[in-house]
């Protein structure tokens, strides 16, 4: 039994010591193949610029650069930003600035270097101790330009390091970090604290997710300071090809503080931003939904406003055409304002109208200084009602036929009164001559007086009801024809 257990010992020991250059070969197999199979119509490129494989450990250096078509959008965009920057007075901050973008730009034009170290598995001692095919360390090489600079100045000892465990099936968990840093610089001073990264991708079902954490962000200048606190971006889904997931994604920041001298501060609270997207039972249209919400915002000239929300959906697009649109535009490069690239366009709109989508903005929803508004919206498109297209360019009204609106509409009373009176008020004041002598007291006055006949007029013909101080009313527009209340009501006006 004793000599047994010794031999399998041994033998596991011999594998174990033979096991590795095996898994190392396969490890540099697998990781040239991916960048080969890399989507052409990615904005950037990948190349394996050095693979040295040993027996327990191989290092690598991976070069990436952003494609052509990319960097000349990028380029235009820069551009026109310092064309419009340089048509108003000159701005020693902004012109910095733009010098910095312009470097940041040459620098993605050349590429970025990665140097790599690969642990071989199926037991490995790199950073930590592993099971699995590979785990690695991957470094941003800063190299002898700008990056090189802005590290040494920022005194890091990396600029993004990660870490990846890859399984034996190709499963692979990342974790990292960007070093938290403090800047002083001619625009003002940068303290980062830093960002935490995890995340993990399975290539035989395309699944990934991603987490990064920033603890604050604060950017100081003699004219006043943000803070951020507490930033994320999480996500989670399937990738069904290089341009289009479906999944989850989120954006939230915990506060938000812009000061200025002399000014009180305004500070927006619990500010989020998330999409979902998925695919509906034929498996070949996308319905996707984005949210805003923010939880309350203060210091803006004394009022306060809470429990912002803004939910907008679509539904019913078909997943070639955001194959189609993405392509376009990445053939079109930086020109898409030239008679073929438009025409195009409006050939793609036009066939997503035939889909039948669906949009809502379900709902739109604030608390201003305790008072509150809520507003729901459904347009449906009946895509077998679509005109031919000749038709419906011809004559945009004949696009009516095919459009079912819906949606409801929530107002405090008092809320509603106060933006009629304003309204009114700015209407008035435009119509004063500049030799009126009409005071400021009496268009308040005359703004009230109509504000206060328009909400009994509406209250009257029931285009508005009321209870308990809140103004609702529910529309719908069908075959041409509007509703409110169950009340038709001309186009023309009540």
């Amino acid at each position: 039994m004793r000599k047994a257990l010794m031999t399998a010992l041994v033998a596991l020991g011999l594998c174990a010591a033979g096991l590795p250059p095996v898994f190392g070969f396969v490890a540099e197999q697998r990781a040239r193949e991916a960048v080969k199979d890399l989507d052409p119509n990615l904005p950037f490129s990948v190349a394996i610029e050095e693979y040295e494989r040993g027996l327990y450990s191989s290092t690598a250096v991976l070069s990436t650069r952003l494609n052509d078509w990319y960097l000349d959008t990028l380029f235009a965009e820069a551009a026109a930003a310092e064309e419009a920057a340089a048509g108003g007075e000159p701005d020693p901050e902004l012109a910095e600035f733009m010098e910095l973008q312009r470097e940041v730009l040459a620098q993605l034009e050349s590429e970025l270097q990665f140097d790599i170290e690969v642990f071989h598995g199926p037991v490995g001692f790199g950073g930590a101790p592993f099971i699995g095919l590979t785990q690695s360390v991957v470094r941003l090489d800063a190299g002898n330009g700008k990056l090189r600079e802005l590290q040494d100045k920022l005194q890091l000892p990396y600029l993004l390091e990660i870490h990846a465990d890859a399984g034996l099936t190709g499963a692979t968990e990342i974790t990292g970090d960007v070093p938290a840093f403090n800047f002083a610089g001619d625009l003002g001073n940068l303290n980062y604290s830093g960002m935490q990264i995890s995340g993990s991708y399975v290539p035989t079902s395309r699944q990934f997710t991603l987490e990064q954490r920033s603890e604050s962000l604060e950017f100081a200048t003699e004219e006043g300071s943000a803070v951020f606190r507490e930033l994320s971006l999480s996500s989670d889904g399937a990738l069904i090809d290089t341009w289009i997931s479906t999944g989850n994604a989120a954006i939230s920041i915990s506060e938000m503080v812009f000061a200025a001298p002399d000014e009180i501060p305004v500070t927006v609270a619990d500010a989020a931003v998330a999409t979902q997207v998925g695919l509906d039972s034929t498996e070949s249209a996308l319905d996707i939904r984005l949210s805003y919400r923010i939880g309350a915002v203060s210091g803006l000239g004394g009022s306060a406003l809470r429990d912002a929300e803004l939910n907008i959906g679509v539904s019913g697009v078909p997943v070639s055409f955001f194959e189609q649109y993405m392509n376009m535009i990445r053939a079109s490069g930086d020109d898409i304002a030239t008679p073929e690239f438009q025409e195009e366009m409006t050939e793609l709109g036009y066939d997503m109208l035939r889909a039948s989508p669906s949009f809502t903005l379900e709902p739109l929803r604030f608390t201003l200084d305790d008072e509150s508004v809520a507003v729901n919206v459904r347009m449906d498109v009946d895509g077998t009602r679509v005109p031919a297209r000749e038709q419906l360019e011809a004559d945009p009204a004949t696009a009516i036929a095919m459009l079912a609106i819906t949606g409801d509409l929530s107002v405090s009373e008092q809320l509603a009164q106060v933006y009629a009176e304003t309204m009114l008020r700015q209407q008035l004041l435009e119509g004063l001559t500049p030799d009126s002598d009409v005071t400021a007291a009496q268009i308040d006055a005359a703004a009230r007086q109509q504000s206060a006949a328009m909400l009994s007029g509406a209250l009257q013909q029931g285009i508005v009801t009321r209870e308990n101080g809140v103004l609702d009313s529910r529309f719908e527009f069908r075959d041409g024809v509007l509703t409110v209340n169950d009340t038709p009501v001309p186009l023309g006006g009540p």
